[in-house]
């Protein structure tokens, strides 16, 4: 399974350093803090911040009964540039193993300012 986020994501990044990611499904935004809450599914997040996307690779398992996974996904990028936020549309789609969209009625597009 493959989350993608689309935006425009050039005016975040700072020329000459590289941005780095971290994803989590726990609020502390530590990875692995709660595998149990979702961090156990997630396989790689990657991201060209030249580019128009960041993608969040899950793990293709199979989980127990009964298990409560959390229902927030948090993705932190930095060093980023913030100052260049005015309306940012994103556009986030869940994606198959062989990239075909999932759910595309589902598409949600957000926008975010500073």
């Amino acid at each position: 399974m493959l989350l993608e986020v689309n935006a425009d994501l050039k005016d975040f990044s700072i020329q000459n350093i590289s941005t780095r990611l971290s994803a989590s499904f726990w609020n502390s935004w530590l990875y692995w803090n709660r595998p149990e809450e979702g961090d156990i599914f997630i396989d790689g997040l990657y991201s060209n911040m030249d580019s128009q996307w960041i993608k969040l690779r899950l793990k293709n398992i199979i989980y127990k009964c009964w298990l409560v996974l959390n229902k927030t996904l948090i993705i932190k990028a930095w060093p980023i540039l913030t100052n260049k936020i005015t309306n940012l549309n994103a556009i986030v789609q869940m994606k198959t193993a062989d990239s075909s969209t999932w759910l595309t009625n589902n598409t949600v597009s957000q926008t975010v300012s500073s």
